[in-house]
């Protein structure tokens, strides 16, 4: 076999190769395979077209260039992403002779939206064979009947036996995952792909931008979550400003500009969904702690209590503050320990209220925690309907939403009231 894939099997009784046009002698005329042996001729693969709609055939031809008399065997094989031979065509030729071959398969066998069509040939009696080709196309799945629900497996894809997919395709299940940026990765065999994770886990969910990176928004929270002693310190409320903001005007752009693209690519196979985040929050995981102190939505919450509150003083009654404008409330992070502007947060709100735990007489009072929660679902919801106004301008036919879903609770700014009349898709 040489660089360009061809290769020459020689019959035992001779003695010499044409090496890049020298004869070399063979001590003892044995077998010998050399690494640069002389082509017999070439294919070159040519497709009528590269992005085909299910069930269209996927057709073209091979042309063939050699100067080897004899017969010749053509190839032409449907190779999915996996590997799999999905559909086969052998045509057999006598050189001099055609030097074009044909061929026409139809789509509807095929699981894999990512796929090649190899050609290759040799010439049997002599053991000759010409250098292959071979050319990527993709498949777009027939329109999407949008169900009121879909079955969607996560598999480790290890499996090759024909017998599964069948079955899965039968029983229209739908298969696959388009992740992040990438054109197309993740399992293979698809049914119907879905577009996951598009936001990079950064705004919704705060983890890594991929699995195997750390991000340090991952972590920034622990000293405000975990610490029991100094939390109120101005170090300690600063790392609850959200690094990717969903209050900060720059920080949306950056969001919708990083899912447009990553829309707009993989349209052409008319995913199930885009999925603009996993385990979606306003946090990781739905972990309770009060998000975000940055000064863009404070001043956004402090509009929103205006409007909640006629005057600062029907404040104060519902809240048990004695603020004397709302621009008290303007700087949370350095409010005195117990500061009033402060309540908004968790631990602060927690001092306050749980000494009267075991006081049956005395009602707690969470207004000023549980309004700044309100607001921070609001700011959530606000930020998704960009990302679903995004997508719906792309295409108005794929719906849009997040996939799992987690459990509801006045601590994680997961309000599904407002969250699902935005929505395309969920998956629970």
């Amino acid at each position: 076999m040489n660089s360009a894939g061809c290769s020459r099997q020689m019959p035992a009784f001779r003695s010499w190769l044409v090496v890049l046009g020298s004869l070399v002698w063979l001590a003892g005329g044995g077998v010998a395979v050399a690494a640069d042996v002389c082509c017999f001729g070439s294919l070159d693969v040519v497709l009528d077209a590269v992005l085909l709609e299910k069930p269209a055939a996927v057709s073209g031809h091979v042309d063939i260039t050699t100067a080897q008399p004899g017969e010749l065997e053509v190839t032409v094989d449907w190779v999915d992403s996996y590997g799999r031979v999905v559909d086969r065509q052998v045509t057999m030729l006598m050189m001099p002779g055609p030097t074009t071959v044909d061929f026409s398969f139809t789509t509807e066998l095929g699981l894999s939206m990512v796929n090649q069509i190899v050609g290759s040939a040799v010439f049997p009696n002599e053991g000759y064979a010409l250098s292959e080709d071979s050319e990527s196309w993709e498949m777009v799945l027939d329109p999407v009947d949008h169900q009121d629900y879909h079955a969607n497996v996560w598999g480790g894809g290890t499996t090759s036996d024909p017998d599964y997919f069948a079955a899965i395709e039968q029983a229209n299940v739908d298969m696959g995952h388009i992740f992040r940026a990438d054109s197309y990765a993740g399992h293979n065999y698809n049914v119907r792909p879905n577009h996951d994770f598009i936001e990079d886990k950064r705004w919704f969910e705060m983890g890594g931008p991929y699995e195997d990176q750390h991000d340090t928004n991952y972590d920034i929270y622990e000293p405000a979550l975990t610490s029991t002693h100094d939390y109120y310190l101005p170090s300690k409320r600063q790392t609850l400003i959200r690094p990717q903001s969903l209050s900060s005007a720059g920080s949306l752009n950056d969001l919708v500009n990083t899912i447009v693209p990553r829309m707009q690519n993989t349209r052409k196979w008319r995913p199930l969904q885009w999925n603009i985040s996993d385990e979606y929050g306003i946090a990781r995981r739905a972990n309770p702690f009060d998000y975000d102190l940055g000064q863009d939505c404070i001043d956004q919450f402090i509009v929103w209590l205006q409007d909640e509150y006629p005057t600062i003083e029907v404040l104060n009654a519902q809240w048990g503050t004695s603020f004397t404008s709302f621009n008290d409330l303007s700087d949370p992070i350095n409010e005195p320990e117990c500061g009033q502007a402060a309540l908004i947060i968790t631990q602060e709100i927690r001092d306050r209220e749980l000494p009267l735990y075991n006081n049956t007489l005395v009602a707690r009072n969470f207004s000023p925690w549980s309004d700044f929660r309100t607001h921070m679902e609001r700011t959530m919801a606000n930020a998704m309907q960009l990302c679903v106004d995004a997508g719906r301008a792309i295409d108005t036919t794929i719906p849009i939403g997040w996939e799992g879903g987690e459990p509801f609770s006045p601590m994680n700014s997961y309000d599904y009231w407002l969250q699902m009349p935005l929505m395309g898709s969920f998956e629970a």
